[in-house]
């Protein structure tokens, strides 16, 4: 099961599937491209529209670091792929993907 992930991750950071948590994972729109990093891809992969997760969720999943996260979901959120749901002071700040 670990190496599925694994491969599903892979896919998700190239930009070939979109998933959320551990799925569904769907083949990314390729009508509508995203550019996107490999550590925006993870990020993107473990968020839902629907559970906000906090950054220390977001590390769980994906095993970064808080230090490392914070600034790639900042600039994610500029770019409005993904929704904070509280100003960037705030310890009950959220992030949820945005409709894309």
């Amino acid at each position: 099961m670990d190496t599925l992930r694994h491969v599903l991750a892979s896919l998700v950071a190239d930009g070939l599937l979109v998933g959320m948590n551990d799925g569904p994972y769907a083949l990314a729109d390729q009508t509508r491209s995203v550019e996107a990093t490999g550590a925006e891809w993870e990020i993107l992969a473990v968020l839902s529209a629907d559970e906000a997760l906090s950054v220390r969720d977001v590390a769980k999943a994906t095993g970064k670091t808080l230090t490392a996260l914070r600034p790639v979901l900042r600039e994610l959120v500029e770019r409005g792929l993904v929704v904070a749901t509280a100003p960037p002071t705030s310890r009950r700040r959220k992030y949820l993907l945005a409709g894309m």
